[in-house]
Parts: structure tokens; sequence; C-alpha cells
């Protein structure tokens, strides 16, 4: 297993983790290309959106280092996604996430896409711990979650609670609604 940071020379791996059938259980998810988050229009527009609206807006993203996470590769092929970056380029959450983590000292994980075959292998554990080494090293403080438990486990496409706890993190209630997940990484 490899893991590699999205960069512009790895765009097009990205992109065909949702070109496959791993979005059976909701055909919409497919045009996402992990988009959502990072935008802040209003639903109904988001739902005008196109996945070659979102690619290109994606592209746009990665070139900017404003998209960024990590690719899980196994025998040089892309298997894997989480996307983690610096809180503030999440556009679509900024007014939900306490103001001290959105002053470039915090990373937010918010999506996994993992190959069909390779689930509930560990995957995503193994792309979480390698951000956030990858991210300690880089001198973030923070790296924050927002998982959701479902027992629909593809609808956990963020991460369940338990694999935040197991690596250190911290439950913070955002609202009644919404618990932040936090580990200090240094």
């Amino acid at each position: 297993m490899e893991i590699k940071a999205l960069c512009k020379e790895l765009q097009e791996d990205f992109f065909s983790l949702f070109d496959s059938e791993q979005f059976a259980h909701e055909e919409s998810w497919k045009s996402c290309v992990c988009r959502f988050y990072h935008t802040s229009c209003d639903y109904p527009e988001w739902m005008k959106r196109t996945k070659e609206d979102n690619i290109e807006d994606a592209k746009k993203a990665i070139a900017n280092h404003q998209m960024a996470g990590f690719l899980a590769y196994d025998d040089g092929k892309c298997i894997g996604w989480m996307n983690m970056a610096d809180a503030r380029h999440y556009d679509r959450l900024a007014l939900y996430l306490p103001k001290q983590y959105l002053d470039g000292s915090a990373v937010l994980t918010i999506c996994y896409v993992i190959s069909k075959q390779y689930r509930n292998q560990k995957i995503a554990s193994l792309l979480l711990e390698h951000g956030i080494e990858e991210y300690r090293k880089q001198g973030i403080r923070f790296a924050i979650a927002i998982p959701i438990a479902n027992d629909v486990r593809e609808k956990s496409y963020r991460g369940h609670p338990l694999m935040y706890e197991h690596r250190g993190y911290m439950a913070e209630n955002v609202s009644e609604d919404v618990k932040l997940y936090v580990k200090q990484l240094f």
C-alpha cells in the first residue's frame, strides 16, 4: 500500500475514483467529485451543477492548493481518497466551525472514497493516520473532523466517530446536532 498527496499530476487518478461503481447506493454522489463542502452555493444551485462543473472546479482548486488530501494505491492502482485540507477551504462549513480552527492552524477531514473491493480493510484508517503525520510534520496544530455514525456503511463517508476516537480525537459539541472531533497534533 502506498499513500500519496493529491497533486496536479495525480488528479486523473483521483477523478477515476468517481467513474466506477462506488456510488451504486447513491448515484447522484458520483458527480460531487468531493466539491460539495468546498462550495457555498445554496442546495438548489448545487443540484444544478454537473460532474463536469465539479471536475473543472476541482482542477482549479488542486492547482491552487485549496483542495488537498491523500490517495491510496495498491500495486499502482488508485483505490482510495481522503479529503483533508486547511479548514478555511471548506466554504460550506465556515459558519459552523469554531473561529479558532479557521486561522490556518487546523486541517479538516470530511470525505473518504474507497474502492468497493477494498472496503472493510482499514484503508480509511491508513489514510487518516498518514494525513495526521504529514500535517504534524508541516506544523499544523489541529486535525478536526465531523464524522457521522450511520447504519448504512456507504453513508458514513465522513468516517465513523470511533475511527477518530481511537486516534485521540476528542468530541466537542458545536450544536445540538453536530459534534466536531478535534485532535491536537503538537
